[in-house]
Parts: structure tokens; sequence; C-alpha cells
């Protein structure tokens, strides 16, 4: 078995296999009831009566045709369809009506309607919806027995094949993920042999600095924008003002989100600056669920993010001479900045990488012809074509190093925007991270950065929320699954990681560099979320990686 085989997509791969063949699963019926699901090969069609798969969810009597499908198409056989027709989805009404009539959402339905589609081989993305909002509504709640029920055409067509060309899609770019991942263990195995001695490191535990935490209000007149700040500082000024560290957070997220990482870092004699995000955060989403906010991927959040941190920077400097509660205890010259999501997105903007509106990302944001069907961040990124001449570039120099948790951006940047970041970059992913995925998002951007002190890590069961604090995911509460392993070693890894990354790279403390080899993430390592650090990756090994079949496995 690999052992890097990201788990959390396995439900994504049953269900495009599921679309591909089967697809019994996905096509409703509304007020008068599909009657019939139709699957189509090319010339070749199969009718399948939606009156039997109500039967053999009651008796578990299957037709021969059916059987026959199940058989090729589900691990599970009859026993799997059973259970994926009559599972009812435990999803709140009104929250999930209103995102089903967001733009980002119906751009996710356009994909599956290219499989599921109405009687007439039209794109089933009006049904699909029409279908899932009925579906809810109703007291049976949303299973997808009821979802052919509710779908507003006597017939829905499934097109077999290409629901497989999907399928074929997924099966890639699983095997490809693991086959980058098996390159990164196995040069992360070739460092640690030539990483510094680290058996006798002290660990980096919480320091003594005392510190305080307060708010500020910062206003930025060019734009007509507010918003607040929460701030981490020494109660004491120090001899030397302290580097700052600026903490962005991700979609949905707040300011409690990464608390645990600024009080930390406080302690050991850093300020720390996390702003609020308004078009962005946990409060901005509620909205969207209430139905106050249009969409929950508004386009303007990628130039108001880097754009606030730089007005906060400003502010700051203004302040540091003029406000007595600041003054001595921060130096806004010198700057680390640490995001997570799409907090790792304006990290890299400030970081030099400038946004791209050319035709490569149109080609990518096609809603129909996107390849990476599992990159859930392409419907983030593709917003970047919403905007109407925006500012691309955001390079700050007061930014010294950055540090990007589970970041978005091969799209929005390229490898031509990733080439262009000039200072200390480390990357963090996981390898269950379908929100972000590891390979396009991480692995690949990292092999495009030609800065030389850079850093790929990598939490091996790790999601897309495990370095989170906080409520862990936001304003959704989110399935325990979905939150992966013990977030308390994700937390544990990003505290060492960004203390020993900032010493060194801002703080100018290069006694700290053997704390960021492959050795110590070694020691680091712990067995439920294993952490891989390498230095070096270049293009050519990842893409000769890419194409070599797998025949051995690195061993942890």
């Amino acid at each position: 078995m690999l052992p890097y085989f990201p788990r959390t997509l396995l439900p994504l791969a049953a269900g495009a296999c599921l679309v591909s063949g089967a697809a019994l699963t996905t096509t409703p019926k509304p007020a008068w009831a599909a009657d019939t699901v139709v699957v189509v090969d090319g010339g070749l069609q199969l009718p399948i009566a939606v009156a039997d798969l109500e039967t053999f969810v009651q008796t578990n009597q299957l037709p021969p045709k059916l059987q026959f499908l199940a058989s090729q198409l589900l691990p599970g056989g009859t026993d799997n369809l059973q259970q994926i027709l009559k599972t009812t989805l435990p999803v709140p009404k009104g929250q999930i009506t209103r995102l089903l009539n967001t733009p980002t959402t119906y751009i996710l339905l356009q994909r599956v309607g290219q499989v599921i589609q109405t009687g007439d081989g039209r794109n089933g993305a009006p049904a699909i919806q029409a279908a899932l909002t009925k579906a809810i509504d109703t007291p049976e709640g949303l299973n997808l027995l009821n979802f052919l029920r509710q779908f507003p055409s006597p017939t829905i067509q499934v097109n077999i094949r290409q629901g497989l060309t999907i399928g074929q899609q997924v099966t890639e770019i699983i095997t490809t993920s693991i086959r980058a991942l098996n390159l990164v263990a196995q040069v992360a195995s070739q460092e640690v042999a030539t990483s510094p001695p680290v058996a006798n490191l002290p660990p980096l535990t919480g320091g003594k600095t005392p510190w305080q935490k307060s708010s500020l209000s910062v206003t930025d007149t060019s734009r007509q924008r507010t918003f607040n700040t929460d701030l981490y500082l020494p109660t004491t000024p120090p001899p030397t003002p302290p580097p700052l560290v600026v903490i962005s957070y991700g979609l949905g997220e707040d300011l409690t989100s990464f608390a645990y990482l600024a009080q930390f870092l406080a302690s050991q004699g850093f300020a720390v600056a996390i702003p609020e995000n308004p078009e962005s955060n946990a409060d901005y989403f509620s909205k969207v669920l209430a139905g106050a906010a249009p969409d929950p991927i508004n386009p303007q959040t990628l130039v108001n993010r880097p754009l606030d941190i730089r007005a906060l920077l400003d502010e700051l400097g203004r302040r540091v001479t003029s406000d007595p509660a600041l003054r001595g205890r921060l130096n806004p010259q010198q700057v680390a900045a640490i995001g997570h999501s799409l907090g790792g997105y304006t990290v890299l903007a400030l970081a030099g990488a400038p946004i791209s509106q050319g035709p490569e990302v149109r080609q990518v944001c096609d809603p129909v012809l996107q390849g990476d069907i599992l990159n859930i961040s392409y419907l983030l990124q593709c917003r970047v074509l919403a905007l109407t001449n925006p500012p691309t570039n955001f390079r700050d120099p007061r930014i010294k190093a950055v540090i990007a948790t589970n970041p978005v951006g091969s799209v929005v940047f390229g490898p031509a925007g990733f080439g262009q970041i000039q200072v200390p970059t480390l990357l963090l992913g996981s390898t269950e991270d379908f929100a972000a995925p590891v390979l396009s998002e991480q692995i690949r951007p990292f092999t495009w950065l030609n800065t030389p002190p850079r850093y790929l890590t990598i939490l091996e069961n790790g999601t897309h929320f495990s370095v989170m604090g906080g409520s862990g995911s936001g304003v959704i509460n989110l399935p325990s699954a979905a939150l992966g392993p013990d977030r308390r070693i994700g937390q544990e890894y990003l505290r060492v990681l960004s203390l020993a990354f900032v010493q060194t790279h801002v703080n100018n403390q290069p006694k700290f560099q053997p704390y960021l080899s492959a050795a110590y993430a070694q020691v680091l390592s712990k067995p439920a979320m294993p952490l891989r650090l390498i230095q070096n990756l270049t293009p050519d090994q990842l893409n000769q990686a890419l194409t070599t079949p797998v025949t051995a496995t690195a061993q942890p």
C-alpha cells in the first residue's frame, strides 16, 4: 500500500466513478419526478427506471443490468449502492439553499452538469440546482433518491463518456500526487544525511517575555476602508524594537484562528499583528449563509488583503513615533508575514508574486475545461478574472520573509509569479488537503521559487485545517475526519517552524538555522502526522518523478 495515498480524496474519487457510470446517484426529479435515468455512451443508451432504484432500496433486489453496473463501477457493489441511495446528508436547510444560489457554487454545478444532463442533453447545472434546493426543503431531506424525485425533467441523461474522462482525471491527479509525495520523502531522507547535528538542540518551547494584547483600528483613506487589528506586544519596550510578525488567516476564519501562534511568538519577544479581513472572514461567511452577502468568494478580497497589510504597516510606522503605547515595542520595517490558505496567497503577494489575468489563467478557469477537478482552490483563484484593472504587484520591501501554510496561488501567480519572490519563503502543505491540494499548490510552486532560502514542509495525514487554532474550521463546523489527526500536533509544528524561521531570516539569529533542517523535522515528527522538510527540489526532478511508474515507496 502506498504510504502517502491522500485518503480524503477517496470519497471524491469514488464519487467521480459513480457519476461516471452508475450515475444513478446524482440524477433527480421535481414535482413531476424523473422516472428514467438514461446512461449514454456515444450512440448507446441504457435506460434505468427510478422505480427500480426505489424498489432496490426497500427490498435489496436489483435488476440484472443494474447489478452489472454496480459490480463494475462501485467498490462495494450493490451494498455500497443501497447505502449511497438512502443516506440522508445532515445539511442546514436555509444555509445550503442560499449557497446553492451563489456564483461560486454554480461553477461547481456546471462541472457536474457535464455528466448529469437534462433529457435533451443540455448541461444539467440549472436542474441540479433546482433538485438540490427542493430535496433539502422536503421532510425526507437530501439523499440521492429524493434528489432523483426532485429533478425537473422526466428523463435524466448521464454522459458516461464525460464521466469516465473526469474519473480518469481524478485517477491521474491521485497517482501523480502519490509520486510527488514519495519524491519529497526520498529527498528528505537524503537531506537528513547532510543536515547539521541536531541531537543536542534544545526544544523551542514557550518564551518568558511578558506581553499584552490590544486592538488597533486602521483606516486607509485612499480606499475609504477601516478594519481592526489585534496586536500582541511586549509589555515593556525592549532595548531594541523587535521585528513584527503579521499573521493573515484564511477564508471564513477569524482573529482567533491563529491567536495561539501570536501568543507563542509574543512570548518569544516578537511583536505580532493579526488584521481583520472584512470581506472574507467568518462574519462575512455568516452573512453569505444568511443571504446578506452575494457570494462566499468576494473577488475584491484578492486586492484588499495585501493592501490592508500595507496600510497596517503604514499606520504602525506612524504610530511608533507618535504613540507612547507603541513606541519601542515593534519595528514595522522588519516584518515577517505568515498566512494560511487565502492568507497564504496574501503573504506570497506581499513577498513579490504578481497576480495574473493572462490567457493561461483564463484557460484554467474555464468552468468546463478546468483540468484539476479536485482543486477546490480554483474557485477562489479564478475570481481574479472578475476584477477590473486590478493592481498586479503588491510587493512590500518591509516584508523580509514569509511562511505560507496550505496556500493557494498556482493559477493566480503561476510559475512566473512565484519566480519573482526574492525573500526567504517556507511553504507548508498537507497530504489530505483537498481545498489546496499539496501537489498543485505547494510542491509544484516550491520548484518555481528562485529565492535561495526556501523550505517545503509536508504534513503527512494533515488536512487544510491541521495548523489552525480557534474553533478549527471557521464558521462551518466540519466533521473530525475533515479536521484530520489531533490539531495540536500541527500547531506545535507551526510554532517551532515559525520561531526558527523568523529568528533566522528576520531577526538575524543563525543559531536557529539547524531547526529548519530535514534532520530536525525528523526529530519533531509525530507518528500520527509525520513531518517532512526539504530545501531543494527542481522542476526536472519533479517532472521525472511524475512520469515514472511507482515501483517502490520511501519509508518514513
